[in-house]
């Protein structure tokens, strides 16, 4: 067994005896304690997933760490910064629920890391080559293209601050949907040609990795703080993958460091942002661009500091709390029926198109299966706190949930890794590695709807690049790759 695999089990079990006792002299600071030792096991494991990527990178693997530094991370740092607010409403029943919230997670994450094992031997096989060797030309100039269309989205206001603009806030323009989720692996595609010696090489594509990073800055940053995180975390771990070695202790301590004050800037930055959305109208919104908001949210910070640094801690205290979301579904499950399938359920017909089935929205809202129906349905109330696949489990099968949603996450991580091995073509492969990464990396969100969506995609260029390697077999042109079972 390997060593940080201990350390990952030793910080599991010390950290949930930990809040079995803070629980029993009835005191916060302890459940923090514990809390932080769970949040350590989950970096603990994300480091195991880079570090050992053909034992144990897996989409279960990956959101198990995710699951319980966002969980475990957020409460440590809540239960150990607030002061009164979130605090005065914890009474001593719901610190009874909240280490029911901690097993129950930790045995969601049990459930991921053994179902992972399943998946893992599938994505093995694709690191076992060398996959930055025989990219062909034209793929820097489709992602310059797809950087130019992300370009002009934001220019023109079409992707804004928290996303892109909705049609009758329900759904996303058809095009502007396919930039935006064509985009996602785009910066671990620059991280593995910047980091790949024989790419590098190449100067079509080492300059348009340069030129594609800013456009990418600007478009994640405009999606939120964390999926910068994200995406600088995934473009450090595919440079290291492609250049062939680790960084040294030293490097990584000297790289975590160098991205502190970027992270706080980032951080601070959008939440200028947010708060200068807060005093326009949102007819106003719609019309303005995210370079627009930026430099208004420049101003906020040089006139009113002091308000968004108060700002900035009561959202470290409340925001990142999101077990208690759980907590309280948890609390309340005595008065409701579990609802045997109907969130996952739902969360799939959300990623059908609608031009597949135009009734969709009749069948979802029957359901009542949304995030605000089963707040009102569990007397939570709307809160900005989204479902994760650890509460849609818990509202779907209770204490089973677990162990079948755990099971759907590996057959959709099979489901993914099988198409590049079976069109194997070198870029692909790194392209949906890179969009596992991220899809996996996010916590609070519509697991299923989100992963379905991404599959859906990734199918589609599956398909195509399944007829282009048709084409080249029909035709004259040169091979597309060179790796045993190329065509």
């Amino acid at each position: 067994m390997h060593s940080i695999l201990i350390v990952q089990l030793v910080c599991l079990f010390v950290g949930l005896f930990t809040v079995a006792g803070a629980v029993a002299i009835n005191s916060l600071g302890v459940v923090a304690a514990g809390h932080f030792l769970l949040f350590v096991a989950g970096v603990s494991h994300l480091w195991l997933v880079i570090a050992r990527r053909r034992q144990y990178w897996s989409l279960c693997d990956i959101h198990a760490g995710s699951l319980l530094i966002s969980y475990f991370g957020g409460s440590a740092v809540t239960l150990s910064l607030a002061q009164g607010g979130i605090l005065s409403t914890i009474t001593v029943v719901q610190l009874g629920t909240l280490f029911d919230a901690s097993v129950y997670i930790v045995l969601f994450c049990a459930c991921l890391f053994l179902f992972g094992r399943l998946e893992a031997p599938f994505w093995r096989r694709l690191f076992d080559e060398d996959l930055g060797a025989n990219w062909p030309g034209w793929v820097p100039v489709l992602f310059i293209l797809i950087g130019g269309l992300v370009a002009a989205s934001l220019l023109d206001g079409d992707i804004s601050l928290q996303g892109a603009t909705l049609i009758d806030e329900k759904e996303l323009p058809v095009f502007t949907g396919l930039i935006v989720a064509l985009s996602w692996p785009i910066v671990g595609i620059c991280g593995w040609i910047l980091g790949h010696s024989a790419l590098r090489r190449r100067p079509l594509f080492f300059f348009s990795a340069l030129a594609l990073l800013p456009i990418e800055l600007v478009f994640n940053f405009a999606h939120g703080r964390r999926v910068i995180l994200f995406q600088a975390f995934i473009f450090v771990a595919c440079f290291v993958w492609a250049r062939g070695r680790g960084l040294h202790v030293n490097q990584v301590i000297l790289l975590g460091l160098g991205s502190l004050p970027v992270v706080y800037l980032l951080w601070v930055v959008f939440l200028a942002l947010r708060i200068e959305g807060y005093s326009q109208p949102a007819s106003v919104q719609q019309d303005r661009d995210i370079f627009t908001r930026l430099e208004s949210a420049s101003q906020l910070m040089d006139k009113r500091w002091d308000n968004v640094a108060r700002t900035q801690e009561k959202e470290v205290v409340d925001r990142v709390f999101v077990l208690g979301y759980l907590v309280d579904l948890m609390d309340n499950a005595k008065v409701v029926n579990q609802y045997y399938g109907r969130v996952v359920l739902g969360e799939t017909l959300v990623s059908i198109p609608r031009f597949l089935m135009p009734d969709k929205d009749r069948l979802l809202n029957s359901l009542k299966s949304d995030e605000a129906s089963v707040g009102q349905r569990y007397n939570i109330g709307v809160r900005d706190r989204a479902m994760s696949i650890v509460t849609a489990a818990y509202v779907d099968f209770r204490w089973v949930g677990p162990v079948f949603y755990a099971a759907l996450a590996a057959l959709i991580g099979i489901g993914l890794a099988l198409m590049p091995l079976i069109v194997r073509v070198n870029f692909f492969t790194v392209y949906v590695m890179a969009y596992v990464f991220f899809a996996a990396l996010g916590t609070e969100t519509a697991f299923f709807a989100h992963k379905f969506n991404m599959m859906r995609l990734i199918a589609v260029l599956f398909v195509a690049l399944i007829a282009y390697r048709i084409f080249l077999r029909l035709g004259a042109g040169p091979r597309m790759v060179e790796r045993p079972g190329s065509v």
